[in-house]
């Protein structure tokens, strides 16, 4: 470390000495720029990678063209942009160097190998990124180009067969060959047995080879396989200085290959020493942020002892304290979605570790900080907290206003001005992406330091930080908020009462398990897929529907029966009798069940099941977080004169055409006064929403796996203009209701179940009180049956004034009504769901 900051600062002064129009200062400042690349790879300051970036492009800019030093000066910047998105995951700084490292080849006499190399690891990492499997083949054909040209006996031979073989590793994660396993296996021996054993390069060569010997074991069982994959780790561990870049990696691989040989043999000394690497692996200051989450949660998993409670709690924590800077506000949108998406089950398991701990206050607040993240940050902007702000300093409210808005047009890049160029060069995008980037991360410092200067003031101390247990219960005053987990530790529901002292009551919910949940995740989708296949033949389609009827049998055994029998709802309410509410807030893997629709729904009471379904006993509603029902709440609503607004899209442009315009009539036959949108396009509705405070949508939904803010509404001119998910979240309404009667609004990656990116919830987040959505595709002419009974109800049959205060009886209504026309068509009934209050 001493020699490597004395080389920065000898480097840094012969870049000052050296005068601008000097040829030698180019490559000075490429020398500069690798020394400190290395330099943070050792200290992990970030600083210091974004200098080197700096300085390195400064080189290939400042170079001549045709100057053969141009080539190293685009190599090394394209190399320290792969750093940086692999130390942040920004998305920009990835295409830029795959774009530069293109750029370095089309200058290259020939195929230079060392920018072939370059771009084949860069490759590999976008691929990491985007799934893309042309990417991932280019990469590996560079990659074995390359090694087929290095001499046996060249120093740089090693590093070569050790990327080779990664992407040989990412191959078979992605195709399941295992040929494509053992000659990654081999390709990572050779790299790691020809490396001088004193070489700063061998842990690194080690750690590849052993955590592939790793995979080996797993594919086939050969435990010899595992137990050299084992031995080469603990030699890369011990031949890792701590500070050196890949310890952590290297003990966090040790520790999974330990914990494998532990549940194969049981040994007590084999587990401790997986948990003592990934005591270390966790507490490492200069391990990436996701390497450091996964070694906290690894070591919470394996604290299976009641003495280990209190630890594993502990790793928990921290885990979820480096979530902000594992998806800091300086990435735009859709890279924190990637980042978060990366610790999927993460809310989960820390809620499990605080109710093994004897914590289930705790819980409840874990789950609160770690889930809804990115929404959190909309809801804090037009919180109480935020009113009371503006009532005593209205020029910082404005402020943090005006800030808010920068980061969420930040945040949507793709909406260029209107004087962009239509076809913009590569490097016009890149620098446009840069300075993006720039403004992104000097808006979010201003935000910071704004919150920091409000939390100074008298009064503001816990200005929009996570809310206490003790706040969070107020929120349930109306009825229980139901938050139920399902991890690999334990299965448990959270009932949130507004009980002073004892707001939190736990049900063990025995007959779960995760790999249950998992297992009627799959089964619930195949068959909603088989109902809608026309090509099956009708048996086999209504089979599915007997299992997902199935489905929700089970989910009433282990979920739903369990939590209402201990909230006393065993029956039907009496006539006259009010009915009773409960909010279901699922977490993770279980937020793809339909909670509300449990049962077993057989065709009468008199069955011999019986009918024991969440729709007979009580009135459902979802929530996505605690907070977002709090905030949906504290909307102030004038219902002195409540204005419908019907958008009804029939025949979008090469869409399946509907009967919205039925749907449409059926409404307005119930509602006389309502505002049927004649043009609905992007604008129109944007511009109609804040003028009414229901709004029926009847069209086509289509939500985008990869890109969740892209999620949108079919209105006419969604193939050019689509009305977004990241359109509705930033509107600020208040408003009463939103309908969407439309396909899937409540659909999102599984990975981000936990911040419910999904259309349904960016209506709540605009400032909707009431939301009803759909979990799946929904029929066309049954669509237009539930609507006419859910206005009927709210109009109690021709009243002038739509009563949204009854949202969800009225739901709970049209949906029992459809059930008892289609008792063996879940899917008719069974998709509807009500988010709010």
């Amino acid at each position: 470390m001493t020699v490597l900051e004395e080389a920065v600062g000898v480097l840094r002064e012969a870049t000052v000495t050296t005068p601008h129009d000097h040829p030698a200062r180019p490559y000075h400042l490429n020398r500069l720029g690798i020394a400190l690349d290395r330099l943070f790879q050792r200290t992990g300051r970030m600083a210091l990678l974004e200098e080197a970036i700096d300085v390195l492009r400064q080189a290939s800019e400042t170079a001549p063209r045709k100057h053969h030093g141009r080539l190293s000066h685009l190599n090394n910047l394209g190399t320290v942009l792969v750093d940086l998105f692999r130390s942040t995951g920004r998305m920009e700084a990835l295409e830029e160097a795959v774009g530069v490292l293109r750029r370095a080849i089309e200058t290259a006499p020939d195929d230079h190998p060392t920018v072939l190399f370059s771009l084949g690891t860069a490759l590999l990492s976008l691929f990491r990124r985007t799934g893309r499997m042309e990417v991932l083949e280019e990469g590996v054909r560079l990659l074995r180009t390359v090694a087929a040209s290095v001499p046996d006996d060249h120093p740089t031979r090693p590093v070569h067969l050790n990327n080779l073989g990664s992407a040989l590793l990412s191959l078979f994660e992605r195709t399941g060959q295992t040929e494509e396993l053992r000659e990654a296996v081999d390709v990572l021996r050779a790299a790691a047995e020809t490396e001088a054993d004193n070489h700063p390069n061998r842990p690194m060569y080690l750690n590849s080879l052993g955590t592939a010997l790793k995979d080996l074991y797993e594919r086939t069982g050969q435990l010899e396989k595992l137990g050299e994959g084992i031995e080469f780790l603990r030699e890369g561990a011990e031949t890792a200085h701590h500070d050196h870049p890949m310890c952590s990696t290297i003990l966090f691989n040790l520790g999974t290959a330990l914990e494998s040989s532990f549940a194969r043999t049981r040994r007590t000394a084999v587990r401790e020493e997986a948990r003592d690497c990934y005591r270390h692996a966790a507490d490492s200051a200069t391990g990436s942020t996701i390497n450091r989450i996964e070694a906290y949660r690894h070591l919470a998993r394996m604290a299976t002892d009641p003495q280990d409670a209190q630890e594993a709690l502990c790793a928990m924590e921290s885990a979820i304290d480096l979530l902000t800077a594992l998806a800091p506000g300086t990435l735009i949108r859709a890279d924190r979605e990637h980042q978060l998406g990366k610790v999927s089950q993460l809310a989960g398991e820390a809620a499990a570790a605080a109710l093994t701990a004897g914590r289930p206050d705790q819980a409840v607040e874990l789950l609160e900080q770690a889930r809804g993240i990115l929404a959190a940050e909309t809801l804090a902007t037009r919180s109480i907290e935020t009113a009371r702000l503006r009532e005593q300093h209205p020029h910082l409210a404005d402020e943090l206003d005006r800030l808010r808005n920068r980061l969420a047009i930040l945040d949507r890049p793709h909406s260029a001005p209107a004087e962009a160029p239509a076809v913009p060069s590569l490097e016009g995008s890149w620098n446009e992406n840069r300075r993006l980037a720039a403004e992104r991360q000097e808006a979010h410092q201003a935000w910071q330091d704004l919150v920091d200067h409000v939390r100074g003031l008298p009064g503001f101390s816990d200005f929009l930080q996570a809310p206490s247990v003790d706040q969070l219960r107020r929120h349930a005053h109306d009825g229980p908020i139901v938050i139920t987990i399902a991890t690999r530790t334990r299965c448990d529901a959270l009932i949130l009462t507004d009980t002073p002292g004892t707001p939190v009551q736990v049900v063990p919910l025995t007959s779960l398990s995760y790999l249950a949940v998992l297992e009627h995740v799959l089964r619930l989708r195949e068959a909603l897929r088989a109902t809608t296949d026309p090509h099956l033949h009708p048996a086999a389609r209504a089979k599915a529907q007997q299992d997902i009827l199935a489905t929700l049998g089970w989910l009433w055994d282990t979920v739903a029966e369990p939590v209402l029998t201990h909230l006393g709802h065993t029956a039907v309410p009496a006539p006259g009798e009010p009915w009773p509410r409960v909010w279901w807030c699922p977490v993770g893997v279980i937020a793809d069940l339909p909670l509300h629709a449990a049962g077993h729904h057989a065709e009468s009471p008199d069955a011999p099941i019986g009918r024991h379904t969440v729709l007979d006993y009580v009135v459902s509603s979802y929530t996505t977080t605690v907070r977002a029902l709090g905030h949906a709440r504290s909307r102030q609503l004038d219902t002195s004169d409540v204005a419908t607004l019907i958008v009804p899209v029939a025949d979008a442009p090469g869409a399946t055409r509907l009967g919205a315009g039925y749907e449409a009539a059926a409404i307005t036959a119930v509602v006389p006064h309502a505002h049927l949108l004649a043009e609905p396009t992007r604008d129109t509705v944007l511009q109609g929403l804040p003028n009414h405070q229901i709004v029926h949508f009847a069209c086509h939904g289509y939500v985008d796996l990869d890109d969740l803010a892209n999620s949108h509404l079919l209105l006419t001119d969604y193939a050019t203009r689509p009305l977004t998910v990241a359109d509705i979240r930033d509107l600020n309404l208040t408003a009463a209701l939103a309908y969407l009667s439309a396909c899937s609004t409540s659909v999102t990656a599984p990975r981000l179940a936990d911040e419910s990116l999904h259309i349904t919830g960016a209506f709540q987040l605009a400032g909707y009180r009431h939301v009803i959505g759909t979990l799946w595709p929904i029929d066309d002419r049954t669509a237009t049956d539930v609507a006419t009974d859910f206005y009927a109800y709210l109009t109690d049959n021709g009243a002038a004034q739509v009563q949204t205060d009854m949202t969800t009886h009225a739901l709970n209504y049209a949906v029992t009504r459809l059930r008892a026309r289609y008792p063996n068509t879940p899917t008719l009934w069974a998709a509807y769901t009500h988010t709010g209050i």
